[in-house]
């Protein structure tokens, strides 16, 4: 598999270098580059905000039919929650799995607009790329940067006029509800959220995160923000892009950790500050960086890296200008009906595996107190040994032993850690639970089979027929 990644990797390295090749750039340092700049004087390009809305207009699909468009993807995602509701939030509810975990499918989940998450180390250029993006850069409005960086959450959203919102505000908005499982005084704390009348904010939510820092302060120790947070927006997030600097390609140990928690995700790389370094310079990195992701990246396809500078550019620099160009493009397809909906249905999948191994796993814990109670055993001393098992998961071989094997299609690197259960026990004891065959009926049939068949057979067929339904679509038009 590593030889395989290598691979991969050095035949998208070959790649780019030959589009170098093929469209030579001379870097600024080079005496040439003198002599280009001024015949290239007429069509110089200044960065600004028309641009990028221009460059997002264009890319964006079915603008010219955005209410047709809206109602096609209104009734993808009624199907979406209809099968999560007769699939997936049965089980949810009789394991109670909402007590056990942040991660959970609402309304907001599947009906909110795409959220569009940057992650990365602090001073990395993540608030630049969002001030870019927004052509917010140098207004009252922009988001600290540098030194002045907050460490808190950006998140813009769009409204009629500049406004910032409180806490009791943003708990008003649907999307942003449940952040309240972590506190009033969190959400005033490290929540920055504004409404700005900036077109692209109809189409998505944008959220700057704080930067990642690996040692921290004695002085900042209790303002560290608790990885539930992060995990919580990168569950909610349709695109997430990881920013880094131009002069500092390594992986911390903050950002190794962060990645840890991206398994299964699609991520895209930004390096930024892409002005600080020359052409043939950025071309290394993208290959040492895909390189030293290459363990770490479960998907067989390497990421998608974009090279982007923030600073205006007085004259045209058509690396750069094709890496944005190629960012922008990415960006706004991926926001673009059947990507969104298909990001939507992928992650409500992923919830409903999360809860089928829940349950299959309660159901090992059930087994193992059925085979060990006794003739006499009830009452208090059946509690006592529902209790141990609990507490003691490993004396009875639930992770590592024959009863594993009860756990079909279950991986146990997908499961928890014991100790999660065993608070999960303390508080809902293991006895007041049904085996999974006790939750079946003669006319309804079982609960897990049906929530087998979504994740096999239903979610998957939403994308295809929504797939379908818009090359229709496009065919007729």
């Amino acid at each position: 598999m590593r030889l395989l990644h290598s691979l991969i990797i050095l035949l998208f390295v070959l790649l780019l270098l030959i589009q170098f090749d093929s469209n030579p750039i001379v870097d600024a340092t080079d005496e040439s580059s003198k002599s280009i700049s001024k015949a290239t004087k007429g069509i110089q390009k200044v960065k600004c905000k028309e641009k990028v809305d221009e460059a997002l207009r264009q890319y964006f699909k079915g603008d010219d039919n955005d209410d047709d468009d809206d109602d096609n993807d209104d009734d993808d995602e009624n199907n979406v929650k209809r099968v999560y509701e007769s699939t997936v939030k049965p089980l949810e509810t009789i394991y109670k799995y909402r007590q056990i975990t942040t991660r959970l499918i609402t309304d907001s989940e599947i009906f909110s607009k795409p959220m569009i998450l940057f992650l990365g180390g602090k001073s990395t250029g993540k608030s630049s790329i969002v001030n870019y993006l927004l052509g917010i850069d140098g207004t009252p409005w922009q988001i600290p940067t540098g030194a002045a960086s907050q460490t808190k959450f950006s998140i813009l959203t769009y409204g009629d006029n500049y406004t910032h919102l409180s806490p009791i505000e943003l708990a008003a908005d649907f999307t942003f509800s449940s952040l309240q499982r972590f506190g009033e005084q969190f959400i005033a704390d490290y929540i920055d959220a504004r409404r700005l009348p900036i077109n692209i904010l109809q189409k998505m939510v944008i959220v700057d995160s704080p930067g990642l820092i690996d040692m921290i302060p004695t002085a900042m120790a209790k303002q560290t923000i608790d990885n539930d947070v992060y995990q919580w927006f990168i569950d909610r997030s349709d695109v997430i892009y990881i920013v880094i600097d131009v002069s500092q390609l390594h992986l911390s140990t903050s950002l190794r950790a962060l990645l840890d928690q991206l398994k299964g995700r699609e991520v895209r790389f930004i390096i930024a500050k892409a002005d600080m370094a020359s052409h043939s310079q950025i071309i290394s990195m993208f290959g040492q960086l895909l390189w030293v992701l290459s363990p770490i990246m479960s998907h067989e396809r390497p990421p998608m890296v974009y090279a982007l500078s923030t600073l205006p550019q007085d004259n045209f620099d058509e690396f750069i200008d094709s890496q944005e160009t190629g960012w922008l493009k990415d960006l706004s397809q991926q926001l673009s009906g059947i990507s969104r909906i298909e990001s939507h249905i992928a992650e409500v999948r992923r919830h409903a595996v999360r809860v089928r191994n829940h349950a299959k796993l309660i159901d090992c814990y059930l087994s193992t107190f059925y085979k060990n109670k006794g003739l006499f055993t009830f009452g208090s001393s059946s509690r006592q040994l529902a209790a141990d098992i609990a507490e003691n998961p490993h004396q009875y071989r639930i992770y590592s032993g024959a009863f594993m094997g009860q756990l079909q299609n279950v991986s146990r690197y997908d499961l928890p850690d014991p100790g999660v259960y065993r608070e999960f026990f303390r508080s809902n004891p293991l006895i007041d639970f049904k085996p999974l065959t006790s939750t079946c009926s003669y006319f309804r049939g079982c609960p897990i089979d049906r929530l087998d068949v979504a994740i096999a057979y239903d979610l998957p067929e939403l994308v295809g027929k929504y797939k379908k339904l818009t090359k229709t679509k496009l065919e007729q038009n």
